[in-house]
């Protein structure tokens, strides 16, 4: 047995009909924007007309112009969002002109850098001497002593015997006497 009210819809048929979701006719009819009664707990959405709209419909949709058809708040509005548009593309040509520029930049690098390691065997370095022919042989003295040689030894520190380090409370005792 169906307790509907005459021309009421169910919130799911009412949501088809506006072409809203169902949770947003719930919000419309808390706030009043539909009218609906709550019959066992189900509610119910009474639409005046078939195109869908609300029977206390004093507000207009999103996606419909203004009740007086005009457009006079419209053409300011559509050409700032215009010169904005256009100052965006310009800033993306220059863009694109500067990123082009640095792949430019960065192919001629490799070059420079592929040409240099084709030269590198040809810039080797050159070839060495052993060590031992680098040094030149050293005379042995005879009298080899400190005092012969100007070397004085560093003075022999005495060991100072370590002092043990004091035992350290256990952090529970911190607190009390």
């Amino acid at each position: 047995m169906d307790k509907r009210p005459d021309g009421g819809l169910t919130l799911a048929e009412a949501a088809v009909a506006l072409g809203i979701s169902s949770e947003a006719v719930r919000k419309r009819l808390k706030r009043g924007g539909l009218a609906g009664q709550q019959v066992d707990g189900r509610w119910y959405v009474t639409l005046d007309s078939p195109g869908g709209q609300p029977a206390d419909a004093g507000t207009h949709r999103v996606d419909e112009r203004p009740d007086d058809g005009g457009d006079a708040g419209y053409p300011p509005l559509v050409a700032a969002l215009e010169a904005r548009i256009g100052g965006l593309e310009a800033e993306l040509a220059r863009t694109h002109a500067a990123l082009q520029r640095a792949q430019e930049a960065e192919g001629e690098q490799r070059r420079i850098i592929a040409g240099l390691m084709a030269r590198l065997p040809e810039l080797a370095a050159p070839a060495r001497t052993p060590r031992s022919q680098d040094r030149t042989e050293v005379e042995p003295t005879e009298n080899l002593s400190p005092r012969a040689t100007g070397f004085d030894p560093p003075p022999v520190v005495a060991e100072v015997p370590a002092v043990p380090a004091p035992a350290r409370r256990p952090w529970w005792r911190r607190w009390g006497p």
